[in-house]
């Protein structure tokens, strides 16, 4: 069959419907479906509903296509090779991390989605820009659409609260579909670089509207406070300005004759004065006033947010010297820190589950070698950036690459106060950031296919995909259920935390994310008040101990039960573990009053009672204190009456 006086080739049609589905998996799937997906009935509502469907592309488009097919041309760069054997060392070196992990466990998730699928995106997106000139204008659209999207649903909150809720906090409620308004602010700001990019590549309606998307997703951001997010833009456009004025003297490709020159000065320098303007002389109670005050909490040692992560991070540091080769393991330092706290954090117990900051956390689970090698990645991917900023020939490729160096650059910077490399969604837009990045700063050479390029690997990794898929559905299930079990509890509806508590186990359920429980906790709580069955709720709660060593509320169980079954010196013995991480655990000092008392030493029951907050408003403790007080006189006037007689 002839068409056009050329043959018709049924392979090269099949290749390219592949293609095209691979463009709508992931413009469709990865830029517009994944940030919608948000599981009001999970604990934490975006991150395993959101690991799910990320599993499932990727499942679908391996079946599809080979992601290594042609993206070998990329890495002939010295800096690009260096960066992707940074990034295969960084995924072995974490499978290494987790044979010396307090709970394996926790760290699949570590492994798996925040470096395995990490990585997979790359190689894939990787492959899809090579036809950049398709990949480009399908991105910048979705990622315009998603940018209204997202800024509609955080105005619709924000006028939701302005006419409900009045008070000084009501900016955290806006978290459009993220678990966090600051992870909302971080999405935020990783569109950005697309939006900027849809303005130089587009033309006519689409040009306006990122514009539009640009100074809507700008807005929001401001609105949010999220003062990671204002120093990465702040840091970020500074070093890609520097950069591009460097290479711009080079190559002049922004022509900057005196009227430019007069104009950006007038521009800025009124943009400036106006900025610092309202900064300074604004209410108090408006938008210019507040933002004010949030950036003076940046260099405010005593605001608390800050002496919070100062604590933290000195914890984490010690960690990192404890262990320092391998790290406590993937996932493990949720689990590890908490022994840290009787020193850094005495009287106050805060539940984080990351320290807010990637670094750290990195160098805690990983050891410093896999703090090094994730660094080594980081920085090639930026080196790479540069190097592609001084092969730009035209303004538009410039720009281009500007944006893209911007983001990662941001960040970087964001990394240092928060976690951005834990919600998924950041996670596909940095692999498609870092693809672009290598594709600017790629080989010249023409793209040669070579179908046959890692071909067999695909099958494995396959495999790995539906087990990742299947994994993180039952840990959908899981959270699903324990949400539940955790509102029977608070009913208290023991025979609903027993049934939901049975539904949601599974053997590699990690920790629920609200307070990092075991699951398995809750199957103990129904069987101690519902059942009363004290050696099962024993034989769970030693499981969850297992799995979490250092959790003072399973320490608490156990010592509960103990004290159920009038072992009262094994009571003791957990209570005081508990009390060794976190001084002021009120119901390890209760319980461990209580046993005192069983065990008739009042003075010392009186001493564990007298630590509890005396402004707590659980009425045991004073009912508890009065009870003591009475045994102390009691035993008190005796001895006087038998020294008078």
């Amino acid at each position: 069959m002839k068409s056009n006086g050329k043959k018709y080739n049924p392979k090269l049609k099949s290749n390219s419907l592949k293609e095209k589905a691979l463009f709508i998996i992931f413009t469709f799937g990865f830029v517009l479906l994944l940030p919608l997906v948000f599981f009001q009935s999970t604990i934490d509502p975006v991150v395993y509903p959101r690991f799910t469907l990320i599993s499932f592309l990727l499942f679908a488009a391996i079946l599809l296509f080979n992601p290594f097919k042609n993206s070998h041309i990329l890495y002939k760069r010295m800096s690009n090779r260096l960066f992707l054997f940074a990034i295969i060392a960084f995924i072995i070196y974490s499978f290494f991390s987790l044979a010396g992990a307090i709970n394996p466990v926790e760290g699949l998730a570590d492994t798996f989605k925040f470096i395995l699928l990490f990585f997979l995106i790359l190689c894939f997106s990787s492959m899809l820009v090579t036809h950049a000139n398709k990949m480009l204008p399908l991105i910048y659209k979705a990622v315009i659409i998603n940018s209204f999207i997202a800024v509609c649903i955080g105005v619709y909150q924000l006028l939701n609260l302005t006419f409900t809720i009045e008070e000084a906090n009501q900016v955290y409620e806006i978290k459009g579909l993220m678990a966090h308004k600051n992870q909302y602010s971080i999405s935020l700001f990783l569109l950005l670089p697309f939006n900027i990019g849809a303005i130089v590549y587009f033309e006519k309606i689409w040009k306006r509207l990122a514009i539009i998307a640009l100074v809507v997703n700008l807005t929001m951001i401001i609105i949010l406070q999220t003062r990671a997010v204002w120093m990465a833009l702040f840091f970020a456009s500074i070093f890609v300005l520097v950069n591009i004025i460097i290479i711009n003297r080079k190559k002049q490709i922004i022509k900057i004759d005196s009227r430019f020159r007069k104009r950006l000065f007038i521009i800025s320098g009124a943009t400036i004065v106006l900025f610092f303007g309202l900064i300074s002389f604004a209410p108090k109670d408006n938008l210019a006033g507040k933002v004010r005050a949030r950036i003076i909490t940046v260099f405010d040692p005593d605001f608390t947010s800050n002496q919070w992560r100062v604590e933290m991070w000195n914890a984490t540091t010690e960690v990192i010297r404890d262990n320092p080769l391998t790290g406590v393991g993937g996932g493990n330092w949720k689990i590890a820190i908490y022994p840290y706290y009787s020193k850094y954090q005495p009287s106050v117990y805060r539940h984080w589950r990351n320290p807010h900051n990637d670094y750290l956390q990195v160098g805690a689970e990983k050891g410093v070698p896999g703090l090094i090698l994730y660094l080594s990645f980081l920085t090639l991917l930026i080196v790479s950036g540069v190097m592609a900023l001084k092969r730009a020939d035209n303004f538009k490729k410039l720009l281009l690459t500007s944006g893209f160096v911007f983001s990662l650059f941001g960040f970087m910077v964001i990394s240092f106060f928060s976690f951005p490399m834990e919600r998924p969604n950041q996670i596909v837009f940095i692999g498609l950031i870092a693809s672009f990045i290598i594709y600017f700063n790629r080989s010249e050479e023409p793209i040669v296919t070579q179908t046959n390029y890692f071909k067999w690997f695909r099958f494995p990794i396959a495999i790995i995909l539906l087990a990742i898929f299947i994994h993180s559905a039952n840990c959908v299930n899981s959270e699903i259920q324990i949400a539940l079990a955790q509102a029977a509890k608070e009913k208290g509806d023991w025979k609903g935390v027993k049934y939901f508590a049975e539904k949601g186990k599974y053997r590699f359920a990690p920790f629920e994310p609200k307070y990092s429980f075991p699951i398995v906790m809750y199957n103990g709580l129904a069987y101690f008040h519902l059942d009363k069955d004290y050696p099962q709720a024993l034989k769970y709660f030693e499981q969850a101990l297992k799995q979490h060593p250092s959790s003072i509320s399973v320490m608490n169980n156990i010592g509960a039960v103990y004290g159920q079954m009038k072992d009262f010196e094994k009571t003791i013995h957990y209570n005081k573990m508990s009390l060794a991480i976190f001084p002021h655990y009120e119901f390890g000092l209760i319980n461990l009053a209580k046993s005192y008392y069983m065990m008739g030493d009042y003075v010392a029951a009186y001493h564990a009672i007298l630590k509890c907050d005396p402004r707590s408003e659980n009425k045991e403790i004073g009912n508890l204190r009065e009870f003591i007080e009475g045994k102390i006189n009691q035993i008190s006037d005796i001895n006087l009456t038998q020294s008078s007689k």
